[in-house]
């Protein structure tokens, strides 16, 4: 499993007590991600790295229509997406989405969307990472 996972740095993320990547805060914690792809074979985890990333390119995709109430809608199942690989702060903002998107302004809106957009390009570059060290397997 650690062959084909980043490995973390072996300090804590100050806030959150999360793992950290390099010095910088995890995207994903592969204390949770880690044995979920260690359930099965390599074509296995190529497999549930290609339908996460698939899974995150068509949230993203949705995102940037920016519709008030489909983002609300939306936000709700990437927050849980997100929860269960352990990509915590996406989840996080994922969730300030969905309770503010249709009750905030155009500005406030784009706010949110600018982060969680940002956040979710670093889980799915990890992600790619993750799949691509099956590939080199």
């Amino acid at each position: 499993m650690n062959q084909m996972l980043p490995t973390p740095a072996t300090e804590a993320a100050p806030e959150a007590g999360r793992p950290v990547l390099q010095g910088a805060e995890a995207a994903i914690d592969l204390a949770i991600l880690g044995p979920l792809l260690a359930m099965g074979d390599a074509e296995h985890k190529r497999a549930l790295c290609r339908q996460l990333i698939s899974d995150f390119q068509r949230i993203d995709a949705v995102l940037a229509q920016e519709s008030p109430g489909r983002v609300s809608v939306i936000a709700h199942e990437l927050k849980g997406l997100s929860g269960t690989i352990g990509a915590h702060r996406l989840a996080d903002i994922a969730a300030s989405l969905h309770e503010r998107a249709t009750r905030v302004g155009a500005a406030a809106l784009n706010a949110l969307l600018v982060a969680v957009r940002g956040e979710l390009a670093r889980v799915i570059s990890v992600l790619l990472e993750c799949e691509q060290s099956c590939n080199e397997r």
